[in-house]
């Protein structure tokens, strides 16, 4: 997919990553698998993978890159082997920091790669606390080395506990919206704290009629 101008840069990635994926009901909590009780992941299965599955059949696989850095492999549903899928490197799955696209063996094409420069450290951003917030600014650097910058605005939501796919979780809803001039995008997560990773489930922005929600049915450890 070719970088696209004229349109909010953070926002780039998002859609990137959901261009091709037509629009789901809200988040789902869905019964188990039915093959039998449902493998819940813990954190230490971020070191083989955890596995994310949206209700309209498109996957993210999570893993541990680093401290408090996550890696993240998204496909959309129905892609073949050869199609190319999205690969994130963020911190906490909020604050993304590359997004690339992959060719055939997961492969980066530096072509379709951004990266994303913060007005702190990643390392040093926030871990998402119940009612607080963090404003800042994150710089967008393109292939071909132009930059564009835009204010962020993440607001962290109450923690409930949640059940999906037949797992209860503690989770937290994020909002993380983002500005430039007149255009903006706003993309939902859910995070969960006990696992230190947040899972996107929807995107607004200018543009849209109505907002966009993905449905996550389960996550699942990958087999060691």
């Amino acid at each position: 997919m070719a970088v696209v101008t004229g349109m909010p840069l953070r926002a780039v990635a998002a859609m990137m990553c959901l261009a091709a994926l037509g629009n789901a009901p809200a988040l789902a909590q869905s019964a188990a698998d039915a093959g039998g009780a449902p493998v819940c992941p813990v954190p230490d299965d971020l070191t083989s993978g955890i596995r994310a599955e949206y209700a309209d059949g498109g996957t993210v696989e999570i893993r541990a890159a680093g401290p408090g850095e996550i890696a993240f492999v998204e496909t959309a549903p129905e892609a073949g082997p050869d199609d190319p899928g999205l690969s994130f490197l963020s911190r906490l799955g909020l604050y993304d920091t590359e997004v690339w696209e992959t060719t055939g063996a997961l492969a980066a094409n530096p072509d379709r790669m951004l990266r994303y420069d913060y007005t702190e450290d990643p390392a040093k951003l926030p871990s998402p606390v119940s009612g607080e917030s963090w404003l800042g600014g994150v710089t967008t650097i393109w292939p071909d080395g132009s930059r564009g910058c835009e204010t962020a605005v993440y607001v962290f939501g109450r923690t409930d506990r949640r059940t999906i796919g037949g797992c209860e979780y503690v989770a937290m809803p994020v909002k993380a919206s983002f500005m430039q001039g007149d255009d903006w995008v706003a993309q939902d997560f859910l995070y969960f704290p006990d696992l230190g990773f947040a899972v996107a489930t929807g995107i607004n922005d200018n543009d849209r009629a109505q907002p966009f929600w993905r449905a996550l049915a389960r996550m699942t450890p990958i087999a060691r």
